[in-house]
């Protein structure tokens, strides 16, 4: 008797849903993500919605906060610059007299780190290509919420494999063999490789799809219906197609145009003359009259 009394344990998805949306609300994204993606009760209590919601507020504060930071730097060239200009001779390096170009070379408007709006982290420099980091994706310009790093040029397929993506000082390629972002080695860049060992997988990967086609040939051929039944379906004019089966019984053997005028619809011989049957007994008693359970 106390055995039948012992309450059950309850388990995290027997929580009310005001406290799982309270234990939701403190959980981080990436942990959000992938709690989601355990099982279908996750995915019930973190709706595709939800995380949608959190995703571009996200996106939203790192675009903010990366606006925020062009303005200072902006506004700190503009000072330096007529600091500068009213002392040219003052802040000057070794190697340059052009005051200006000084002031770049210190880094007051050169991030060091940029935002990755594609995985939402912020990122040093050297994570990014020169495309993603210059023009108009670079701080605070106009395409920087496009900006996306390497690794996520990779994953999330953004970059084909055997792309070559051409820097300042290097030239990287998206290795078909490894699927990583390396730099190009000009023996292997026609291939769009890295390595010779993934010159050889591709290689091997490539032959084996010049045999597949083949083979599954072949089997075609094997399973092929009888040829008896091909000359009977090509004597009656059928087909064995789906886009021309029968429409009532999805039968394969039937004909290719509407057997019924009226209603427009394709009916092998059985199915037609019973579609005839049944309107001829509309017409005689239309309203069921008569008729008994």
């Amino acid at each position: 008797m106390e055995a039948s009394l012992t309450p059950t344990p309850s388990g995290p998805f027997d929580l009310p849903r005001e406290l799982t949306d309270h234990i939701l609300a403190c959980v981080d994204y990436e942990s959000l993500l992938c709690f989601r993606q355990t099982c279908r009760l996750a995915s019930m209590l973190a709706p595709f919605a939800m995380l949608k919601g959190i995703r571009q507020a996200i996106k939203t504060n790192l675009l903010a906060e990366e606006n925020a930071d062009y303005i200072q730097r902006e506004r700190k060239y503009s000072h330096m610059a007529r600091w500068a200009r009213a002392f040219p001779n003052e802040y000057r390096t070794w190697n340059s007299s052009d005051t200006i170009s000084n002031i770049h070379a210190n880094f007051i408007t050169k991030a060091t780190r940029l935002n990755c709006y594609a995985c939402l982290q912020n990122l040093p420099r050297e994570c990014f290509t020169d495309s993603q980091i210059m023009g108009s994706r670079s701080l605070g310009h106009r395409d920087a919420k496009r900006r996306f790093c390497k690794v996520c040029g990779v994953k999330k397929g953004i970059w084909e494999k055997g792309t070559s993506v051409k820097g300042s000082k290097h030239t990287w390629i998206v290795c078909r063999g490894c699927a990583a972002i390396v730099k190009a080695d000009a023996r292997y860049k026609r291939r769009g490789v890295c390595s010779a060992e993934c010159s050889a997988r591709v290689e091997h990967l490539e032959n084996n799809a010049e045999i597949e086609p083949s083979t599954t040939q072949d089997c075609a051929l094997t399973t092929s219906p009888p040829p008896s039944v091909c000359a009977d379906l090509q004597e009656s004019g059928t087909s064995s197609r789906r886009a021309t089966r029968c429409q009532r019984c999805w039968s394969i053997n039937h004909t290719h145009e509407a057997a019924d005028g009226a209603l427009g619809l394709r009916l092998c011989t059985g199915c037609e003359g019973l579609i005839h049957c049944q309107r001829s007994e509309v017409e005689v008693n239309p309203w069921g009259c008569g008729t008994t359970a």
